[in-house]
């Protein structure tokens, strides 16, 4: 059921009858974003927005509607969206980093980092070989994918559910796209733990995984396994590793792209001043000329070789070829960031609750709690995985 259009206003009103349903104020609500989202246009990440139809709702803007929702009642966010990883700031009064933690209890999980765009806009697109982060997410979780093939071994604990942390964790070592999936943990953890990233990736490997929780220890080896990581001095190699390709990829991932965009974008321009040249209502598409003009141009392209623009194709496959090579450096860069980024994480956890701020002890772990709730009944969970 559609219920609705993507507009600010439809949004409003699904969360007002959220407010005033009488029954259901303690049930988990699952509040899913699926769609484009876009950079803020300030610049300010932290307020990143999600694209509706001519309009965007911002961060703070989702803040204020969930505020308004029953306190007691337990929130899952997932979004899909390029830059999503902002949204984790809904754990803060207002969705903003530099306000306090909200009482609210929310467990988020983002489709990739407030700085990158995620998988839906690249080429892979493809409905049976699709991938994303949701992709294998929601798998992990009901135990089969998008076109009914079964999906086992997210059950990390074993204790027949497969939780959020645990299909969050199964994403990250299996997806094979170029997100890097946030969880709002993450969000906390790299908020409060102020440990210098030469001290975390210092820490050895054995270390690590004896911090970790099951989901996140099989995530690490998975990730380990295929990066060739094999030493206990492998977050090092890997942070090391991830700066320098970002170092490079900037260089040389950028330079090759803007040059042949440039290149097809001269071309382009060449071909139509030649097509106005020759047909010039072609110039205005409401003019009372631009009909016969299109279709005299058309004929014309077909049947002679002076509109065949050979420089424009050529420019094109190149620029496609470049894409391409941005694209593979991306999925490459992706999975290396995705085990320094889970490797910290742990750290970061291990240090605040062997830390001295009890209270920051007890919210990480509620928090922590309620990430590794299940979204579906345990019932059908068990079965999936029998």
């Amino acid at each position: 059921q559609v219920d609705g259009a993507a507009k600010k206003a439809d949004i409003a009103g699904a969360f007002n009858r959220l407010q005033n349903e009488s029954g259901g104020r303690s049930n988990p609500l699952l509040l899913y974003f699926t769609g484009h989202g876009s950079q803020a246009e300030n610049q300010d990440l932290s307020n990143n927005v999600f694209d509706l139809w001519g309009e965007k709702l911002s961060v703070r803007e989702l803040a204020a509607h969930v505020s308004k929702l029953p306190s007691e009642r337990p929130i899952a966010l997932v979004m899909v969206q390029c830059f999503s990883g902002a949204f984790g700031n809904l754990l803060f009064d207002g969705g903003d980093p530099a306000n306090d933690l909200s009482d609210r209890e929310i467990a988020g999980f983002f489709s990739t980092i407030d700085s990158r765009m995620a998988a839906g806009c690249t080429p892979e697109v493809d409905e049976k070989e699709y991938r994303d982060f949701t992709s294998y997410f929601f798998a992990a979780l009901s135990g089969e994918d998008r076109v009914g093939r079964k999906v086992t071994g997210a059950d990390y604990d074993g204790d027949g559910v497969v939780s959020m942390d645990e299909a969050f964790c199964y994403a990250l070592a299996h997806d094979v796209s170029i997100d890097i999936p946030v969880c709002t943990s993450d969000v906390l953890l790299r908020k409060f733990a102020k440990i210098p990233d030469e001290t975390v990736f210092k820490t050895l490997y054995g270390k690590v995984k004896e911090w970790a929780s099951p989901a996140q220890r099989s995530a690490l080896d998975e990730l380990s396994a295929g990066l060739g990581l094999t030493t206990e001095d492998r977050g090092k190699t890997a942070y090391d590793r991830a700066a320098g390709s970002d170092a490079d990829s900037n260089r040389a991932r950028r330079n090759p792209l803007f040059r042949a965009r440039g290149v097809f974008n001269r071309e382009l321009e060449s071909a139509r001043r030649t097509l106005f040249a020759r047909w010039p209502d072609l110039k205005d598409t409401q003019s009372s000329g631009y009909a016969a003009a299109r279709a005299e141009a058309s004929d014309g392209i077909r049947k002679s070789d002076a509109f065949k623009f050979p420089e424009l194709l050529r420019a094109e496959d190149e620029l496609m070829s470049a894409y391409q090579a941005s694209y593979e450096k991306q999925l490459a860069e992706a999975r290396i960031i995705r085990f320094v980024r889970l490797f910290k994480s742990v750290v970061l956890s291990h240090e605040i609750r062997e830390g001295t701020d009890a209270t920051l002890r007890r919210r990480l772990a509620r928090l922590q709690e309620a990430e590794h709730r299940t979204l579906l009944p345990t019932q059908q969970v068990a079965r999936n995985f029998d």
